[in-house]
């Protein structure tokens, strides 16, 4: 997934481009970014993470913590495969390809694995 080679070796912060003066958090690891605990939420993150890793405009500073959002996204997703349909309906038309063929992917990984 892009995930694996866009976030190695990356680090961003949560909440840049304004925070309302709060500190930013430190972003070092898929750990410090919220795994989704249900479909919507994971249709959200998709969405933005999609969208926002192929945007021009995307900051490079951004970039690790997208990925790292976008790896928990699909790592949630691949946990609970019965959210699959409510994931992609809840998705844009845009985005829907590419999650469906990102978890087809991840799929086809997991079965070679055993």
């Amino acid at each position: 997934m892009l995930a694996l080679a866009v976030a190695v070796g990356c680090s961003g912060e949560v909440g840049s481009g304004g925070g309302g003066g709060r500190e930013a958090k430190p972003v070092n690891a898929p750990e410090d970014v919220a795994v989704p605990r249900n479909p919507a939420p994971t249709a959200a993150s998709l969405a933005r993470v999609e969208r926002a890793l192929r945007a021009p405009t995307t900051r490079p500073t951004e970039i690790g913590r997208l990925g790292w959002e976008q790896q928990n996204a699909y790592r949630a997703l691949s946990s609970h495969p019965s959210w699959l349909e409510d994931v992609v309906a809840r998705l844009p038309a845009d985005v829907q390809p590419i999650v469906t063929a990102n978890e087809r992917a991840g799929r086809g990984l997991r079965a070679l694995g055993g």
